[in-house]
């Protein structure tokens, strides 16, 4: 690895100025107490699907599998891939959280299962 090139220094003068010369205001930071609901309300929607999930026992393994595709099937099936009761086309929704001189911010909903949200 060799001496940065004048090319680099350059550059990192450049956003060194660029940085120190952005006028400094507030940026949006949300309180967590806010989102304190939303964060409870996915809990319980986790917790409830959750538990209506039917138990599953895990055999042990016959043997090491032939190949990957055997592999990759067998470890789907133990961890229940692709998840039981989930949308094939889930929906969603954005909500607008905040604003500052930066960005937008936004929470996005995404309905994977009747019940539940993420």
């Amino acid at each position: 690895m060799g001496f940065p090139s004048l090319h680099s220094f350059r550059l990192a003068g450049l956003i060194l100025i660029s940085t120190v010369a952005l006028p400094q205001s507030s940026l949006y930071e949300e309180d967590l107490l806010a989102s304190a609901p939303i964060r409870v309300e996915q809990w319980k929607q986790m917790a409830a699907y959750a538990a209506s999930l039917p138990q599953k026992s895990f055999p042990s393994p016959p043997g090491p599998p032939a190949d990957r595709q055997t592999l990759a099937r067998d470890f789907r099936q133990a961890i229940g891939y692709p998840a039981p009761g989930f949308s094939q086309n889930p929906t969603g929704h954005f909500d607008k959280a905040g604003e500052d001189s930066v960005a937008t911010y936004y929470r996005c909903f995404i309905r994977v299962t009747p019940q539940m949200a993420t």
